[in-house]
């Protein structure tokens, strides 16, 4: 039987558990199970095992870290990110795909004690969520720059126009004889 280093979960009335097309693409794969899960019968179990709240619900990974999906649902999206993400997976139980930096922090943490490894995910959590800050400040930033030179082109812009309006006339007036040239 072949080890199985990625999983998808395709909660039950999910469409493309319906129609079954990713299903049946990665059928009998060696390294991919596409499976659907019932979260209100005998599934329920797995689906609370892996936080699964809200349906339908895609998740993806490794089988025992499995992220939630949150792109498109269209099958040719899921098919896209199928064939980026489900490479060889570095993890515990799949090490040969593993970069040195990789298998140097499942070692470090493989033999550690429970708390230590949550405390480092919550530190990575942390450490995610001050990016997502320092991301929407520079996009605030970025934003006001933005709306600043744009009331500077407005404005300058307005100017210009009312001055290319004057001149306009003065010329058209001249054309007609209306404003005597000056000697």
């Amino acid at each position: 039987m072949p080890i199985i280093h990625h999983v998808v979960i395709l909660i039950s009335w999910c469409n493309l558990v319906k129609g079954g097309k990713l299903a049946k693409r990665y059928n009998g794969h060696q390294r991919v199970l596409i499976a659907e899960v019932d979260c209100s019968g005998q599934g329920k179990q797995l689906c609370d095992r892996n936080n699964v709240e809200t349906f339908p619900a895609l998740k993806y990974g490794d089988a025992s870290s499995l992220e939630f999906y949150d792109g498109p649902r269209h099958y040719a999206d899921l098919l896209e990110f199928a064939e980026k993400i489900l490479e060889p997976f570095c993890s515990p139980s799949n090490r040969d795909s593993c970069y040195d930096e990789k298998l140097k922090l499942i070692e470090e943490y493989e033999g550690s004690a429970t708390e230590k490894i949550q405390q480092r995910i919550r530190e990575e959590r942390s450490r995610l969520k001050q990016i997502g800050k320092e991301f929407r400040a520079e996009v605030a930033r970025f934003t006001k720059a933005f709306e600043n030179l744009m009331y500077e082109k407005e404005n300058k812009t307005e100017e210009i126009k009312s001055s290319l309006r004057r001149l306009q006339a003065i010329h058209r007036a001249k054309e007609k004889g209306i404003v005597r040239d000056e000697l």
